[in-house]
């Protein structure tokens, strides 16, 4: 060591407390088996008997999808003509802001409800202008059926059911209940009228006492003759859900399916969004919105979800 060099002071350690470090190891355990038990009291954990990962399915190859996709082929201009009629709609749709600068309108750029939703959603109240248009999950969709009560259909009531909505969706409903759809009393699902519109967006998850067993088992089979009915986030007959969406564990488009390979009750496929998204030649009529400046910014890929049916 060199002349006047210090030293440097011995740095003390603390010494290992076993007992302290058991401790210390308890009290994450615990910390983590209240989170747990936490969880299970609020119904966020499922148990299952054996492990499982959820995979996306290759529908591509299977003969019930590709004999369903013949079907939806031979139907192209059934919805090709539907876009068409529609048309007489576009020019006050085109008043729609690309991003609304108050929260109650609709907008074009939003990641909920995408844009040939939107379209149908607001030409089908248009169209149809039915006495009640009821919605399971509020949003945009609440958004964009108020504007089309607002510019085609001002005697139309809307109904809001969604126990967790947007604050902002209050307002602009004329009747809401703030209750899960599976506590809503029977009564209310008797007074549905071929008048009516119903469209159905909720927890998506096939549950014993859940709100997609409830409607596929006890509501849509009691529906009336010819009242129009729509169910979001349905990607059949393409393809599953998609591979980002995994950890959701959605299944109501296996209902969805299962209900149509058993002929659907003679419900009428009236537009299937996702099919009409994903092929030009078919949503062909929609062109004069996707060049309008509010529209065309926001549009990026062409998308819809919601599945619109006819009872039969």
């Amino acid at each position: 060591m060199e002349d006047g060099e210090q030293v440097p002071a011995k740095i003390a350690e603390e010494p290992y407390d076993e007992v302290k470090a058991v401790r210390a190891e308890l009290d994450t355990a615990y910390r983590f088996i209240d989170g747990i038990t936490a969880k299970i009291k609020e119904g966020k954990i499922v148990e299952f008997e054996y492990g499982h990962l959820t995979k996306k399915r290759n529908y591509a190859n299977l003969p019930n999808i590709k004999r369903d996709l013949e079907w939806f082929e031979g139907h192209e201009q059934k919805y090709f003509r539907m876009l068409l009629d529609f048309s007489p709609y576009f020019s006050l749709a085109m008043e729609i802001e690309d991003q609304a600068d108050i929260s109650t309108n609709p907008s074009w750029r939003n990641p909920w409800f995408p844009f040939v939703d939107a379209i149908s959603t607001y030409c089908l109240i248009a169209a149809n202008k039915p006495k009640r248009y009821i919605e399971v999950g509020s949003g945009f969709s609440t958004k964009f059926a108020r504007r089309a009560i607002k510019d085609f259909s001002p005697d139309t009531k809307l109904i809001s059911i969604d126990p967790y909505p947007r604050d902002e969706i209050n307002e602009i409903c004329d009747e809401v209940m703030r209750f899960p759809f599976q506590d809503v009393d029977r009564s209310f699902f008797d007074g549905f009228t071929a008048d009516d519109i119903f469209f159905f967006d909720s927890s998506h998850r096939v549950d014993q006492g859940g709100d997609v067993a409830v409607f596929f088992g006890e509501i849509l089979p009691n529906l009336p003759k010819g009242m129009l009915y729509g169910i979001h986030d349905i990607f059949y007959p393409d393809e599953d859900y998609p591979e980002s969406w995994l950890p959701r564990h959605y299944s109501e488009q296996y209902m969805l399916m299962a209900y149509l390979s058993g002929g659907g009750g003679g419900d009428e496929i009236v537009f299937p969004a996702y099919y009409v998204s994903q092929r030009p030649r078919v949503y062909e009529p929609l062109q004069p919105l996707l060049q309008h400046d509010n529209i065309k910014p926001a549009t990026g890929r062409i998308l819809g979800q919601s599945f619109w049916m006819r009872k039969g």
